[in-house]
């Protein structure tokens, strides 16, 4: 899966958001300097998290953003879809269609299964991962990854297992 630098900045934005304490305001301008990147973009990335629902903005001298929930009810797959939208299952159909309006391999497509299955994977994975996750030690979650992955490998092994039966 491809994650552009827009989602890779954004979900970045949603953890320092994450990591305040007492859920305080945090102004765009310090989330671009921790972060490293300009005003302007963290100002973009909030206005799409705004639209989503997923932050609030607070005026004032001691204003900024805050999360609109806490962070262990904020999926990972909710932070990618505020800021690129909704996947659309099987969207990599039409992505390469060469120079027809569709993919030639349309009706009869050997990788289409290899996409779904790999994009079913990373949002199954995405929408069990918090940003309360996100917040531990990187060890910590690790294992935590491992043992979502691993079970999550049983299942797709145990589908194909069972539809070559």
């Amino acid at each position: 899966m491809h994650i552009s630098a827009m989602e890779e900045y954004g979900l970045r934005c949603a953890l320092q958001l994450a990591r305040q304490p007492g859920q305080a305001p945090l102004p765009a301008s310090i989330i671009a300097k921790r972060e490293g990147i300009s005003i302007e973009y963290v100002s973009k990335l909030m206005h799409r998290f705004r639209k989503a629902g997923m932050v609030k903005a607070i005026r004032g001298m001691s204003g900024g953003f805050t999360l609109a929930q806490t962070p262990d009810l904020i999926t990972l797959k909710s932070v990618m879809e505020s800021i690129s939208g909704k996947k659309q299952a099987g969207a990599f159909c039409n992505q390469f269609s060469g120079r027809e309006d569709s993919c030639v391999h349309l009706s009869d497509c050997s990788v289409r299964p290899v996409w779904t299955t790999l994009s079913g994977y990373f949002d199954d994975l995405l929408g069990q991962l918090t940003l309360a996750d996100l917040i531990k030690k990187e060890s910590t979650l690790q294992t935590q990854v491992s043992h979502l992955a691993a079970s999550k490998t049983k299942q797709i092994k145990n589908y194909f297992l069972e539809g070559a039966l």
